[in-house]
């Protein structure tokens, strides 16, 4: 499965940074993440409405194996491998 992420950074209603998380084709639900605390590097280099994908994509897959939900962690499934996902706390999710 070829799945890819798109970025758009915006605002929460307390006026806090976040990163708003999309993906196609439409299999996932979109999420958002505030950056100041989860993504520090990414928050950094955010430059108006631009998204370095680099740094993004490695602090999105940390964040995920760390604090995502299952159905977040399916996602990274998709965008690594097909077939079963082995995670560093443990949980197992299957594509």
């Amino acid at each position: 499965m070829n799945i890819k992420m798109h970025y758009k950074i915006g605002l929460d209603i307390n006026g806090n940074k976040i990163l708003k998380v999309s993906c196609t084709p439409k299999i996932c639900r979109g999420f958002s993440i505030q950056t100041l605390g989860n993504l520090p590097k990414t928050h950094r280099v955010l430059k108006g409405n631009a998204v370095d994908q680099n740094v993004t994509n490695k602090e999105i897959k940390e964040y995920l194996i760390a604090q995502g939900t299952a159905k977040q962690k399916l996602l990274l499934c998709g965008v690594e491998s097909v077939g079963e996902c082995d995670f560093k706390d443990g949980s197992r999710s299957y594509t």
